[in-house]
């Protein structure tokens, strides 16, 4: 996938994960990964949706203007 000039890959987080596939050892293929790691910009909340409607975990540091906004518990991370 190519983003070209200044655009986000934050765009394009979807796309990725739809197409990674995760080979098992038993010869099956997982089309979802456990977790996933990425910096603030990924901190968005379609993605954080998104994310969270498929069950993957996320270690994903909020970003200041979205600690300010949170209500209730704040989101676990572990760094």
């Amino acid at each position: 996938m190519n983003s070209g000039g200044q655009a986000h890959e934050s765009r394009y987080f979807e796309l990725l994960l739809e197409a990674i596939r995760i080979c098992r050892r038993s010869g099956m293929v997982r089309q979802r990964p456990q977790r996933v790691a990425g910096d603030k910009g990924y901190s968005h909340r379609r993605i954080r949706q998104w994310r969270r409607k498929r069950g993957i975990q996320a270690v994903i540091p909020e970003r200041k203007d979205q600690r300010a906004h949170r209500r209730g518990r704040p989101p676990k991370f572990e760094r």
